[in-house]
């Protein structure tokens, strides 16, 4: 594993957040292959007009060769509820034309960090914001809530009641439209097999009608009945294909789908390996079926290592470049493979407070 250091020196007057200068310092690690000067440039551009929230970033990259595109991503543990709530409230007269969108996001904020908000059971948020969307002068985000079920007799009311205060706080409840998304979304919880649990819960608040999108984990085998039991009309032969190739490196499958009526056709697989081995055995799958091509999986294993950034003479920290997970979408006439991958920063050394706490 590689471990370099980099200094970084930003002449601009303006404030830069920590998230511009972990994105700045991981640059270099990107690989054409993967992300193009364009879409890194955007990138940039959004990230220098977002408050600063956090010191974890997230890339999303397509594997095939055939699209550009890279979508962004913002992790926020729990102990960045605080300073991500006083950020967005002090960024509320910039909202603009999209208000709307961000003050749910303010809202979830604001009750996330009220310590007697006991049905928000979420250890962690990811706010995702997509390639097109850089260009907006404040795009909003889609936001992710992960569900944090402890292990309980009553684990799938725990799920429900987070899913149910989720998704009544992001997406509201004024209108029937809103209203039938959250029945849907209970209803697909309610007909999960025994064993399977709920991830995460996302409302992709920039999208026209305001989807609402699940993630669960399930065994490989029930993916294809759950899936007919909530009234997915996807392209089977395709599922099938995502499956053989994703069972063979993990029984238990994350899936993640949008359950609105009727639902989309397109659904996706997650596949997490846990070890470098693991991971290049996938992508040598992946390259083998024609899902991935090389370059691009050359280019996410040259992605990982760690390296150092000097933010200030008296401060700096280590760099963590990682893999996430790879997706295998399928359903809607073609199976494609994309992956995030993600760095955040592990302070060292300097003083005690802000984002670094």
């Amino acid at each position: 594993m590689t471990f370099e250091h980099r200094v970084l020196e930003f002449a601009s007057v303006e404030p830069v957040s920590l998230q511009q200068r972990l994105m700045a310092s991981s640059e270099p690690f990107l690989d054409p292959a993967i992300t193009s000067t364009a879409a890194r440039a955007k990138l940039h551009s959004l990230a220098a007009r977002l408050p600063d929230l956090t010191d974890h970033v997230a890339y999303r990259v397509s594997l095939d060769g055939k699209s550009p595109r890279v979508d962004f991503g913002l992790a926020l543990a729990a102990s960045h509820k605080q300073l991500l709530a006083r950020a967005l409230h002090s960024h509320a007269r910039s909202f603009g034309a999209v208000a709307r969108g961000w003050e749910r996001i303010a809202h979830f904020a604001q009750l996330w960090s009220d310590s007697a908000a006991a049905s928000l059971a979420v250890p962690s948020l990811f706010l995702e914001f997509a390639a097109q969307s850089a260009d907006s002068p404040l795009p909003v985000p889609a936001l992710f809530a992960l569900i944090g079920s402890r292990p309980a007799r009553d684990i799938r009311a725990q799920e429900l009641r987070a899913l149910r205060s989720s998704l009544q706080i992001l997406a509201g409840d004024a209108d029937p439209h809103t209203r039938e998304l959250q029945r849907r979304a209970a209803h697909c919880h309610e007909l999960l097999p025994n064993h399977s649990r709920l991830l995460q819960v996302g409302a992709l608040l920039g999208h026209p009608g305001q989807p609402v999108r699940l993630s669960v984990a399930i065994h490989g085998g029930e993916v294809e009945p759950y899936l007919q039991r909530v009234g997915w009309k996807g392209n089977r032969s395709e599922l099938a294909l995502a499956l053989e190739l994703a069972t063979r490196f993990s029984p238990l499958i994350e899936l993640d789908f949008d359950p609105g009526e009727p639902m989309l056709s397109r659904v996706c697989l997650a596949l997490r390996p846990e070890t470098p081995e693991h991971w290049r055995g996938l992508l040598d799958a992946l390259a083998y079926f024609g899902f991935a091509g090389s370059p691009e999986c050359r280019g996410l294993i040259a992605w990982t290592g760690r390296h150092w950034l000097s933010l200030e003479t008296s401060q700096s920290c280590v760099v963590n470049r990682y893999l996430s997970h790879v997706q295998l979408c399928c359903g809607d006439g073609e199976i494609s493979a994309r992956s995030w991958v993600g760095a955040i920063a592990h302070r060292t050394l300097g003083p005690e407070g802000g984002a670094w706490a």
